[in-house]
């Protein structure tokens, strides 16, 4: 006898896949209750791998900081754990600011797909370090004043070419009527962001 249709589904409500067959030759109808289980038939199983994304999500990383990712794990109801088959595709840049996102996905034998999306939020919320030179003193022989030339190292994480602005600016005149009397013109460097 040949079957026409073959229909799987829970008949009995015993939480297993029934089979069910319609014959064409006798017409006949056969149903067998629990058998074959869905994972010894991989085209009888439907469930999907479930994908679990660990850590935060959006998980929030600082600029000018490498990205690690948590991971995944994955388990399915007939191939177990899949943790190790899951692919990822990130698109991250720890060393620039903006969004981006990690997918995961997974397929099981049976060929079902689980995916699933982090957020990753790269922001910079560190201000730059300034690095002052040593304590410049100059020595003033004209009214005018003397030139002084420093140079303000500064840094960021996030910003690989900063801006300093430094005032009074190097190179320039510096000295006051009252502190050339007293022998010279100290400059003193204070870091302010």
């Amino acid at each position: 006898m040949e079957p026409v249709s073959v229909v799987a589904a829970d008949f009995n409500l015993d939480g297993r896949i029934d089979l069910a067959t319609a014959n064409r030759d006798s017409g006949d109808i056969s149903v067998l209750l629990n058998s074959p289980d869905e994972c010894e038939t991989p085209l009888l199983e439907r469930s999907p791998p479930c994908l679990t994304i660990l850590g935060d999500n959006p998980l929030r990383l600082e600029c000018g900081t490498t990205y690690v990712d948590p991971g995944a794990t994955v388990k399915d109801n007939c191939a177990g754990d899949l943790t190790r088959s899951t692919q990822i595709a990130s698109n991250v840049d720890g060393q620039s600011a903006g969004s981006y996102s990690v997918t995961y996905s997974v397929a099981d034998p049976a060929g079902n797909t689980a995916e699933s999306a982090r957020i990753v939020l790269v922001a910079d919320t560190s201000p730059p370090s300034i690095t002052c030179p040593q304590t410049v003193t100059v020595e003033c022989k004209i009214a005018e004043g003397a030139a002084v030339s420093f140079e303000v190292a500064v840094a960021d994480g996030c910003d690989p070419e900063p801006s300093v602005r430094c005032m009074p600016d190097s190179g320039r005149l510096h000295c006051y009527r009252r502190r050339r009397e007293q022998g010279g013109v100290q400059l003193r460097c204070r870091g302010h962001v």
